[in-house]
């Protein structure tokens, strides 16, 4: 159940914005998603769920998962971080701030 939140909010900004333009249906959405975050089998429920009644009903969704990456919390450079090692800018000595829990609303492709 932990997914469901954001599952519900992720639909809520594809379908806020494919509004906004103009958007009658909603037909296929791109995400990239954090190593970290937790797309399982539960999510497909809850997006069918979710979409129904929506101008999203019906939508392909495409998951891909990016790399792992961090954000050194002493210069704030991001870089691919797949275990805990240095900052390569300052050296910073793995203190970094995980970003594998976040997800990015790549492309939304609707119709008018």
């Amino acid at each position: 159940m932990k997914g469901f939140p954001l599952t519900a909010a992720f639909l809520k900004v594809i379908e806020d914005t494919a509004l906004h333009n103009g958007a009658k249906r909603i037909s296929k959405v791109w995400l990239t998603a954090g190593k970290g975050m937790l797309f399982r089998r539960d999510t497909s429920a809850y997006l069918e769920y979710l979409l129904k009644g929506t101008a999203a009903r019906n939508a392909e969704i495409y998951i891909k998962y990016g790399p792992s990456a961090g954000r050194c919390r002493c210069c704030g450079l991001v870089y691919a971080n797949e275990r805990d090692t240095a900052c390569p800018d300052c050296g910073g000595a793995g203190d970094s701030i995980s970003l594998e829990k976040r997800f990015i609303i790549e492309m939304i492709q609707i119709e008018r």
